[in-house]
This record gives C-alpha cells, structure tokens and sequence, in this order.
C-alpha cells in the first residue's frame, strides 16, 4: 500500500501493479480484481 500525508493510505491500480509486476519480470502473472477493494495476483513461476 502506498502512502500519501493526506489520506494515510491511496488505491494502487491495476496499471500500477502490472507496471510493477514487468519491473520485476513477472509479466506471466494474472492480475484478478474480484471487488474495489481487493486483487489478486496469480500464476506460475518458474
């Protein structure tokens, strides 16, 4: 979660965590939002 001095906590989005996943070469993984509050990242590595 990232931090922001207004709000405590801010949303991170699903661009956000794929660009963060390609960073760490881990374009395999699926990204699943099942609600607004909750994703889910998922798949093999190897």
């Amino acid at each position: 979660m990232c931090r922001n001095h207004t709000s405590g906590r801010v949303a991170i989005t699903e661009d956000e965590i794929g660009t963060r996943l390609a960073r760490m070469n881990l374009t395999r993984l699926l990204i699943d939002i099942p609600d607004d509050r909750h994703w889910v990242v998922g798949g093999i590595i190897y």
